[in-house]
C-alpha cells in the first residue's frame, strides 16, 4: 500500500457525521469520532488517539512575553504559516504578536518594527493596549484569514477583540469588536460599535472562521450554563452584524468546564470530500482540585476532544482525556493556561498532522509544545489480535469506490463485506470475494471479485468490517 501526498484542504464528513447521497464527483467519509453509523461491534473498540507529543517548538521569552502568554493560534499563511498569540499577561500588559514558520516546527519572530516596546520597536507585536494596558484588545485577539473568493483584499484577514463598552446603566461591559486587515498585521474596526456584545465576558479565546458548509461566519465564545463555564455560538453575513449567541447542544448538559473551545473544521485529504465536520479541542478546567500529590495547587487541567456535523450539535468523542498534564509537575496547576490547544490543525507533512498546547504556563517562559496525529486519525475502529468484526451502516453505495485509511500489524489483515438494506451479502461483495489486506496507507483502494465499482441499489447497504490488529481511522465512499 503507498501513502499518498496529502492535499492542503479544509472540512469532512456529513450527516451527524454519516454518509449522505453521493452526487459525480464526490467523495463522502465516515470519521468514527461518534457512533452513530456503528450498528454492532463484537471484539472491536472506537480508540481514542492522543497526539505524540514532539518539540517544544515556541519559547515565550521575549521581554514582551512572560509567564502569561497564551491563547495561540496557527493557521496557512502566505509565508507558509502563523502562530498568533498574547504576550504579556493580565497582571502586567498584553500585546498581540504573531510568528512565521516555513513548516510548523521552527518558528521566528518577525521583526515588524510596528510597536514600540519600552521604548525599541524591534519585535513581533501587531496590537497594543489603548485604553487598558490589560485585559481588553489583546487578552484574546484572534485572527483568521478569510480565503473565500471575491474578499476584497482590504478584508482578506479579519479578527476579533475584547473592547469595552457601557450598557445602559453606564457600566463598562466587555463585549467583542471586528476588525479586518489587508495583511493580518495592520487593523482596522469596522465600526465603532460593538459587533457581538452577549456573552459571558468574553475572557477566553473567542474563535471564528468562514464555515465551509454555508459561507456565513460563526463565532464560537464562552457563555455559562448551570455553574459550568461553556460555549455559545453566533453567525453573521457579513462580519459587522451578529445573531444572538446562542449555546451549542449536546444530548446531555456536560458538568465540565470547557474554558477554551479551539472549534476547527477537520482538514481533508481529498479536495472532493464534503460536507465538513468539525472538532473542538477545549482546555478541560478542573476547579475543585487544588492539590496534586499532595501539592498545593490552584486548579487542574487538560484537554478533551468534541465533535459535530453541522457546528450547532456536539458531543464528546471520548469522555477521557485527549492531553494530558504528563510527568512535568509544571503541567499540574497554573490551570488558567496550562494543557490549552492553541486552535487550528496544520498538515506539516505527508502522513502527519499537527497541533499545539500551552504547556509551563504561569512559569518565566511558558512553551508551545507540537503534538502529531496520524491523518484522520482522531479515532479508530481498533480490532486486537483475537480479531473482531464491526458493522457500519446505513451507507449509501450505489456506484461507489470505498477507499480506507486503516494500518494493520505485519500479521494483522482487514477483510470487507457489503450488505444490502435487508443485511443479505451482496453476490460478488461478501467476505469469501474479499482477499485479506494488511499494511498502512491513508488512502486504500479495496475491491473484491465482483470489482471496486459498488452495484446500484445499494442506498441502505452496510459494510462488515473484520479487523485482526488493526485499526481503520476513516472510510470512504467515492463517485467520480
Amino acid at each position: 500500500m503507498r501513502c499518498p501526498k496529502v492535499p492542503r484542504g479544509i472540512a469532512a464528513v456529513g450527516g451527524s457525521l454519516l454518509l449522505a447521497g453521493l452526487v459525480s464527483g464526490e467523495s463522502r467519509r465516515v470519521l468514527f469520532l461518534d457512533d452513530a453509523l456503528v450498528r454492532s461491534m463484537e471484539g472491536i473498540e472506537r480508540r481514542l488517539h492522543s497526539p505524540v507529543p514532539r518539540e517544544e517548538v515556541f519559547v515565550f521569552d521575549a521581554p514582551w512575553e512572560g509567564g502569561e502568554s497564551a491563547y495561540a493560534a496557527v493557521m496557512p499563511a502566505p509565508e507558509g504559516y502563523r502562530l498568533y498569540y498574547r504576550g504579556g499577561g493580565e497582571t502586567t500588559r498584553e500585546q498581540t504578536c504573531v510568528a512565521f514558520s516555513s513548516d510548523g516546527i521552527a518558528w521566528e519572530r518577525p521583526n515588524l518594527g510596528m510597536h514600540a516596546f519600552e521604548g525599541s520597536t524591534a519585535n513581533n507585536i501587531i496590537r497594543m493596549p489603548t485604553e487598558r494596558k490589560a485585559y481588553a484588545e489583546s487578552h484574546n485577539f484572534f485572527v483568521f484569514q478569510d480565503t473565500a473568493p471575491g474578499v476584497v483584499p482590504e478584508e482578506r484577514w479579519k479578527g476579533l477583540g475584547l473592547q469595552y463598552y457601557h450598557n445602559e446603566k453606564g457600566d463598562p461591559q466587555r463585549m467583542l469588536a471586528a476588525f479586518v486587515s489587508p495583511d493580518g498585521l495592520r487593523w482596522t474596526r469596522t465600526a465603532p460599535e460593538p459587533a457581538i456584545t452577549q456573552g459571558a465576558g468574553f475572557d477566553s479565546q473567542n474563535v471564528a472562521f468562514r464555515d465551509p458548509a454555508t459561507g456565513r461566519f460563526v463565532c464560537y465564545s464562552r457563555t455559562g450554563r448551570e455553574g459550568f463555564r461553556f460555549i455559545q455560538r453566533c453567525e453573521s453575513e457579513n462580519f459587522r452584524t451578529w445573531t444572538v449567541p446562542e449555546p451549542i447542544r449536546f444530548p446531555e448538559p456536560p458538568r465540565t468546564h470547557f474554558y477554551t473551545n479551539a472549534i476547527t473544521p477537520v482538514p481533508t485529504l481529498r479536495p472532493d470530500d464534503t460536507p465538513p465536520v468539525y472538532v473542538g479541542m477545549p482546555m478541560r478546567f478542573v476547579p475543585e482540585r487544588k492539590k496534586v500529590l499532595g501539592r498545593a495547587t490552584d486548579a487542574t487541567s487538560d484537554a478533551v476532544l468534541i465533535a459535530s456535523a453541522d457546528g450547532v450539535n456536539w458531543d464528546f468523542v471520548a469522555h477521557e482525556a485527549w492531553l494530558r498534564p504528563g510527568l512535568d509537575p509544571a503541567n499540574w496547576g497554573n490551570a488558567h493556561g496550562n494543557m490549552t490547544p492553541a486552535r487550528g490543525i496544520l498538515e506539516t507533512g505527508p502522513g502527519e498532522w499537527s497541533v499545539y498546547w500551552t504547556e509551563n504556563y504561569g512559569s518565566a517562559a511558558p512553551l508551545l509544545r507540537r503534538g502529531t496525529l496520524r491523518p484522520e486519525g482522531f479515532v479508530s475502529l481498533h480490532g486486537g489480535a483475537a480479531g473482531g468484526v464491526a458493522e457500519i451502516g446505513p451507507l449509501d453505495l450505489s456506484g461507489g469506490r470505498v477507499v480506507l485509511n486503516a494500518s494493520t500489524s505485519a500479521a494483522g489483515s482487514i477483510r470487507l463485506e457489503v450488505r444490502n438494506a435487508a443485511g443479505d451479502a451482496v453476490a460478488g461483495f461478501t467476505r469469501d470475494d474479499f482477499a485479506p489486506l494488511w499494511g498502512d496507507a491513508l488512502a486504500i483502494d479495496v475491491a473484491w471479485t465482483g470489482g471496486a465499482v459498488l452495484p446500484a441499489g445499494l442506498k441502505d447497504a452496510a459494510l462488515r468490517i473484520e479487523l485482526k490488529d488493526a485499526d481503520v481511522y476513516s472510510v470512504r465512499v467515492v463517485r467520480e
